[in-house]
């Protein structure tokens, strides 16, 4: 991993000291006035993305208290999920589908009791102040714009493998190059956690 490499931790710990953002302990807090002033709203599911497993136990479902992120995180997410869509429509998909990629993590707490640490995150994880998400690297969904129906394409959808991997590895493709071009210019940090399959995200602004 370059978590530690690509300065994280210290970034977190000094945002943190200059109270631009807090460190959730528990759900509690997140509920209260802190949450408030700190936080934003993540949508769900929308035409870019779909959220899975947020704030989980051990199922896809989210917690919906979870599904919130610091507004310039929120704002880098929604960024990365602007210019992915152009490169998406710059491949060629056809018109009437819509390719959505999926998030597995946005905010988490400091209490492991709410099973949102899994045992692996860093106490200087941007997860816990709002400032860190997941995107999948092996799910994405196609939508048909007419009916809004979708298929998923991911770990389980193995009926068609060469299909099925084609599609995925394209749309990897294309989603790390915005990835990499946000990194090279600062607006996030990218880094890998070995064994993992999803991109981990810390947003440059609170």
């Amino acid at each position: 991993s370059n978590f530690t490499r690509e300065g994280v931790p210290t970034f977190i710990r000094d945002l943190v000291r200059e109270d631009k953002v807090h460190r959730f302990k528990n759900e509690e807090e997140i509920q209260g006035a802190l949450g408030k002033k700190f936080l934003v709203p993540v949508e769900e599911v929308n035409a870019s993305w779909r959220c899975r497993g947020v704030g989980k136990g051990d199922s896809a479902r989210n917690n919906n208290v979870y599904l919130r992120l610091t507004p310039g995180t929120s704002s880098a997410l929604q960024s990365i999920a602007k210019q992915f869509k152009q490169k998406v429509e710059d491949a060629g998909i056809a018109p009437e589908w819509n390719v959505r990629f999926t998030v597995n993590s946005l905010l988490r707490t400091e209490d492991p009791t709410d099973r949102t640490l899994a045992g692996y995150s860093s106490p200087d994880s941007p997860h816990l102040v709002g400032m860190g998400f997941d995107i999948s690297t092996i799910r994405f969904d196609l939508v048909y714009k007419p009916d809004n129906t979708f298929v998923m394409f991911g770990a389980e959808d193995r009926k068609q493998t060469s299909v099925h991997d084609s599609i995925v590895t394209t749309l990897n493709h294309l989603l790390i190059q915005v990835l990499l071009d946000m990194h090279e210019k600062e607006k996030i940090i990218l880094t890998y956690e070995p064994g993992r399959v999803h991109y981990h995200i810390t947003s440059k602004m609170p």
